[in-house]
Parts: C-alpha cells; sequence; structure tokens
C-alpha cells in the first residue's frame, strides 16, 4: 500500500505533507524527465526483475545479484537522474516488505493500487484499498475464510491472546 498511499499524497494532496519534507521532495524531483507515478513503476518492476533473478541464479549468488543489483541500479538511476531518492526508498520498503508475503500473488495488486491512486489520488487509494481487503475476505485458506480471524471478536479470545499465563500455573489447571 506504501506506494500507492506516496503517490496519492505526492501528486494529489501536497497539502496533507509537512512543509519540510514538502520541500525536501520538490527539490528532490528537480529535473526528473518521468511523474512520480511512473517513477515508482518503473522502478517496482526493476526490484521485481532484480528479485526474479535471485530466485533462479543459485542460492550463493542469486542473493547477492537481488540485493547489490538493486542498490547499484538504484544509486545509478539516482545519479542519472531518472530517479529521486524518495522514491527510491519507497519502493525498497515495499520490496523488503513484500518478503514477508506468503502468497506473492497478492504482489500484483500492488501496481493496480498504484494506477488507481495516481488517476485518482486519496480517494482512489481509499477506494483501492477496499477493494482489495473485499478481495481478501473473499479468499479461503484450507476451506475456512482467510479473515475469519477477524470476524468473531470475543472479549476472553482477546485477554487469552493478550495475557498469557505462566506455564507453571497453566500445567496445574
Amino acid at each position: 500500500f506504501l506506494p500507492g498511499l506516496w503517490i496519492a499524497l505526492t501528486v494529489h494532496q501536497l497539502n496533507q505533507l509537512p512543509f519540510p519534507l514538502l520541500v525536501s521532495i520538490s527539490a528532490s524531483k528537480i529535473g526528473l524527465p518521468v511523474s512520480s507515478s511512473f517513477e515508482i513503476l518503473i522502478m517496482l518492476i526493476f526490484f521485481d526483475l532484480f528479485q526474479e533473478a535471485g530466485i533462479r541464479l543459485p542460492k550463493a549468488v542469486g542473493q547477492t545479484v537481488a540485493v547489490l543489483g538493486g542498490l547499484i541500479v538504484g544509486d545509478a538511476a539516482i545519479r542519472a537522474g531518472f530517479t529521486s531518492p524518495s522514491t527510491l526508498v519507497i519502493g525498497a520498503l515495499t520490496v523488503i516488505s513484500s518478503y514477508t508475503l506468503i502468497n506473492q500473488n497478492v504482489l500484483g495488486n500492488v501496481f493496480l493500487i498504484i494506477i488507481i491512486a495516481s488517476f485518482f489520488g486519496m480517494y482512489g487509494f481509499v477506494l483501492s484499498v477496499l477493494f482489495f481487503l473485499t478481495y481478501i475476505s473473499s479468499l479461503e485458506s484450507f476451506g475456512h475464510p482467510y479473515l475469519s480471524t477477524f470476524s468473531k471478536v470475543s472479549i476472553p479470545n482477546l485477554i487469552k491472546g493478550f495475557l498469557k499465563m505462566p506455564f507453571r500455573i497453566k500445567i496445574k489447571d
């Protein structure tokens, strides 16, 4: 969601950003040939290509190629004036956080969220997040709804989840 939120804020809702951050973003975007939306889409595609290359190569070489390739190409893109450092950071954070996903099929929705947010701003971002949550709520895992743990809220189970009894006391019960 981070690239879509970044695009919605930096392209459409500039008044929502603090002034020092706005000045920093504006100064880093001087002289860039492409828009922020296209910039972040290209960066994510490059990072995905390096991630795929890292998967397909042997383990000893693959991880090194993925990390160093992303760093070298990112640095070269900034020096060439193709992208801004803030966009590179947002893209890198998105790719790093995508490693926590078990189902990599969901990662393609990031591109859809970016496109909708670039056309409709914050309204498009919120609408695309709602569509994404609706999609996730329709998924099933091993015959159970994917979001079933969030649909049934009971206070005793919430308390048991946050407060664990010591193991010695649990054995006596």
